[in-house]
């Protein structure tokens, strides 16, 4: 009888361990959609805290910036001080270096493009990286990643170049972004291999706001212009949403998710920039834009799914 309850309770105990991984995996999911829905609209936000609050691409990052590094110093501080290593501040000075290069370029190109544009060419960086990885490592990227690209540069095609075959200059800065995200997210993946999850975020913003404030002084230096309404409003949204919010919750959420599902979720950044892009009246649903959009979600999201099924195959090996 003994034995019977102690098998009753380790299947018990067993069914309550896989509940518990499946809601893990479930609020991780939906956590993760809500940082791509956020990404999103940061397109948006961005495009009004330029045109409608005028604030200087320098002005808003600095001030964005500033204010997540105060939050997460804040709230982790005890964290930051136990967890953190000397030499630690070389990951955060290298990420933040190419956040601030890539958020620069996106934000001056969103001044001469849409915000659906410029998050399908944003997004582009799912390609890029694999290609990049390829020229530094060696590593041969997989036909998917090819195709991906042929199917990434129609994309960029339908959406961006105009009748005289020529790119608009909002569109190649966009494009140049994609390739700074693309140092930023390798620079993160060999760096966060060794360091606290929580330690790096903050080095990263902190540098971040090192680097936009002599930025700020040196291209502009008007304080006058964090003052109104619609800069506050812009400047809030994008620091504790959009910047401090987002990426500690995808921190936390990726803990619990397959890398593969995660990064399907997170390329659906791309759609919601679209489809804020259209409620804000930046974007127009003309057959162009749709066909170069699926171009671009399919060209974002098939590597992704390779690696779902890459991840699927090997824990279905190890059982």
């Amino acid at each position: 009888m003994k034995t019977i309850n102690k098998m009753f309770e380790k299947e018990r105990d067993m069914m309550n361990k896989t509940k518990s991984i499946w809601d893990k995996t479930l609020f991780s999911a939906g956590a993760l959609t809500l940082c791509s829905i956020i990404w999103g609209s940061g397109y948006l936000v961005n495009k009004i805290g330029i045109e409608k609050a005028e604030l200087s691409p320098e002005a808003l990052l600095f001030a964005r910036q500033f204010i997540a590094t105060i939050c997460i110093a804040v709230i982790f501080r005890k964290k930051l001080q136990s967890s953190y290593r000397k030499g630690d501040w070389k990951g955060g000075a290298i990420a933040g270096g190419f956040f601030v290069a890539a958020t620069m370029f996106q934000t001056y190109g969103l001044s001469n493009t849409s915000p659906g544009v410029a998050a399908f060419l944003t997004t582009t960086y799912v390609v890029i990286v694999p290609l990049l990885w390829w020229a530094l490592k060696k590593e041969k990227p997989s036909k998917i990643i090819a195709v991906c690209s042929v199917l990434a540069v129609i994309g960029i095609g339908l959406l961006s170049l105009t009748e005289g075959m020529a790119m608009k200059p909002g569109d190649m800065l966009v494009l140049v972004c994609a390739f700074m995200f693309s140092g930023y997210i390798m620079s993160i993946s060999i760096f966060a291999r060794d360091m606290d999850e929580i330690v790096l975020a903050f080095l990263m913003f902190l540098f971040c706001t090192i680097y936009s404030f002599i930025l700020f002084m040196i291209n502009d230096g008007n304080w006058k212009q964090f003052l109104s309404t619609p800069a506050i409003a812009s400047i809030l949204y994008l620091a504790l949403a959009y910047t401090f919010f987002s990426n500690t919750i995808q921190v936390f959420a990726q803990a619990h998710i397959r890398a593969g599902l995660a990064a399907i979720l997170l390329s659906l950044e791309s759609l919601f920039g679209a489809m804020f892009g259209i409620i804000g009246g930046y974007d127009k649903l003309s057959a162009r834009f749709v066909l170069g959009g699926v171009c671009m979600i399919v060209a974002v999201m098939l590597p992704a799914f390779e690696d779902y099924l890459k991840e699927k195959k090997e824990m279905a090996e190890e059982k």
